[in-house]
């Protein structure tokens, strides 16, 4: 199952506003869904910083707040990447070019991964 807040209904750039009997975030929708049976739910997640979200901090901690619920995964539809995106892969790779002895290791990355993620 994916759990989907769904848009405004006003449209994208509109305030969005849940059903009087709905959920406000997807997070209380993915507890609401465990709560009746043992499914398995996914949710979204914007590939950049969701265009509601007041900051990239607070989008990572409502994304933290959905994967606390769940026993699922992140869904990024999205079938091509971003200029955004290739922007930030090229960069990455340009520097990996000139001294691609000076990246961390996988272990060093997954540990600060880890250390910003809730307990």
């Amino acid at each position: 199952m994916v759990a989907l807040r769904g848009d405004p209904i006003g449209g994208l750039g509109t305030a969005y506003a849940p059903h009087p009997q709905g959920y406000r975030r997807t997070c209380d929708l993915v507890a609401g869904i465990k709560a009746v049976g043992d499914f398995e739910v996914s949710v979204s997640a914007y590939p950049e910083k969701h265009p509601e979200a007041a900051s990239l901090e607070a989008d990572i901690d409502e994304l933290q707040a959905k994967l606390d619920e769940l026993a699922g995964d992140a869904w990024l539809d999205r079938g091509q990447l971003s200029e955004a995106d290739k922007r930030t892969l090229d960069a990455t790779l340009a520097e990996y070019e000139k001294a691609p002895d000076a990246g961390s290791s996988w272990d060093q990355v997954k540990a600060r991964v880890q250390s910003k993620l809730r307990p």
